[in-house]
């Protein structure tokens, strides 16, 4: 059962300003033009915690990617569903049937590169 949205917007405010670390501010943008990895990139639209604007964000990082040293450009896949939950992708929260079949799409088609 999913927690009512205003008491995830809630945490989220209270995680956010209390956290010592900081941890939402580590940016992937900062280092995504460095990760040399095939990437399929899962997220929520609705996500309070991580909004979808850094999913795009990211998303236009990610696609900028160039290969390097004669390798082949890194791949990108995404995966954005509706909904409100942070890892909203991830099962119990959506089909899981639909996201572990896109997982194991992405996997086979890594794999196949490698050989």
């Amino acid at each position: 059962v999913p927690a009512p949205a205003f008491l995830v917007s809630w945490a989220s405010w209270w995680f956010k300003s209390l956290s010592v670390d900081a941890v939402l501010e580590h940016s992937l943008l900062h280092v995504a033009q460095d990760i040399a990895a095939d990437v399929m990139h899962a997220q929520t639209k609705g996500d309070l915690l991580v909004p979808f604007s850094n999913a795009e964000a990211l998303r236009s990082q990610l696609l900028l990617r160039q290969g390097r040293n004669g390798l082949r450009a890194p791949t990108y896949e995404e995966y954005f569903v509706e909904g409100h939950q942070h890892c909203g992708v991830c099962p119990p929260h959506t089909e899981s049937p639909k996201y572990q079949a896109a997982m194991l799409d992405f996997f086979a088609k890594t794999a196949q590169k490698g050989r």
